[in-house]
């Protein structure tokens, strides 16, 4: 039971580490250094800051994994463990938390969704991942599409705070 919670916790962490004040200049330094370093931010803090957080998060996914098996060896960490991260990325989107998230919910579901083509099955999700890269070259979740569906939550939330329009009253009977 603890380690679920134990997840929700450190997701939240995540998610509410985005806030800080140096993160939320308006986007204007997530890809270009100079343009960060111009609106005022330390480049240098931050490409370590991220560098460590991410250095944290996989040892404690290590620790974590090695409690649940017991026993860890070399073999369990080959060259297709390290390229799946990277593929989750590039599915997802690297704009946003969520991105990578729903990058990793498709390429995990979408094999065992083609289970019962049995050996067609690889070749078939192989085509389907090209499909989607083909289509959405951004990813699945782009920071666009966070805004719009955070707009629209805003307003949808808007809307019902205002008091609720009252019913006409019914003409009497007879």
């Amino acid at each position: 039971m603890w380690k679920p919670m134990f997840m929700l916790v450190l997701a939240g962490a995540l998610a509410g580490g985005c806030k800080k004040k140096e993160e939320r200049r308006e986007g204007g330094g997530d890809q270009n250094e100079v343009v960060a370093s111009t609106l005022g931010l330390n480049t240098t803090y931050l490409k370590l800051l991220s560098f460590s957080t991410g250095a944290a998060f996989a040892s404690l996914a290590g620790a974590l994994y090695a409690h649940f098996l017991y026993f860890i060896s070399p073999e369990l960490f080959g060259f297709f463990q390290s390229i799946w991260p990277a593929f989750y990325v590039a599915i997802g989107g690297p704009e946003t938390v969520i991105g990578p998230i729903l990058g990793a919910a498709v390429v995990t579901l979408l094999p065992e969704y083609f289970q019962p083509l049995k050996e067609w099955r690889l070749l078939v999700f192989g085509v389907t991942v090209m499909l989607l890269i083909a289509v959405r070259p951004q990813g699945l979740y782009t920071r666009a599409m966070q805004q719009r569906i955070l707009g629209a939550l805003r307003l949808s939330r808007a809307k019902g705070e205002s008091p609720a329009p009252r019913p006409s009253p019914t003409k009497g009977k007879g």
